[in-house]
């Protein structure tokens, strides 16, 4: 019976203004918003590091499963996009993305039927795309 591996992620935040600071593992990040929403611009907000963590996450999976099938890719690209209801959340609505689009290319000499199937299975087992598709607990720790 194997035994099953699990880490443990964590990230923190702390501001005082903008643009915020971030942490993850050892690595410092910047969390913005655009000067319309109050921010300097200085950094992306973090609808766009959600959109970077998906597009991110796709392009890893699918190089990790043609170095495991030995598909040769020479380049990787995802963009991924989506469209934000601005006014809904500036009425202080509860809004939310409601699609991410992807466009996966990849620079090959592979058969399309190969490079298809590799990007199907990324598709499947991609842990941020299974994350944003299931409905996902989030607890908040709030102040007492």
């Amino acid at each position: 019976m194997s035994q099953q591996r699990t880490i443990t992620l964590k990230a923190e935040t702390k501001q005082r203004g903008f643009p915020l600071s971030g942490r993850v593992r050892g690595f410092t990040v910047s969390v913005d918003e655009p000067q319309l929403l109050g921010g300097t611009d200085r950094a992306p907000n973090p609808l766009e590091y959600l959109l970077l963590s998906q597009a991110g996450c796709l392009s890893i999976v699918i190089g990790m499963l043609a170095e495991k099938r030995k598909v040769r890719l020479e380049e990787v690209s995802v963009e991924a996009s989506s469209n934000f209801e601005l006014e809904g959340f500036l009425a202080g609505e509860s809004v939310g993305l409601r699609e991410i689009r992807l466009k996966v290319g990849l620079r090959s000499d592979e058969d399309l039927g190969t490079l298809r199937s590799l990007v199907e299975e990324a598709e499947r087992v991609c842990p941020v795309r299974n994350t944003l598709s299931a409905k996902l607990h989030i607890e908040v720790e709030r102040l007492q």
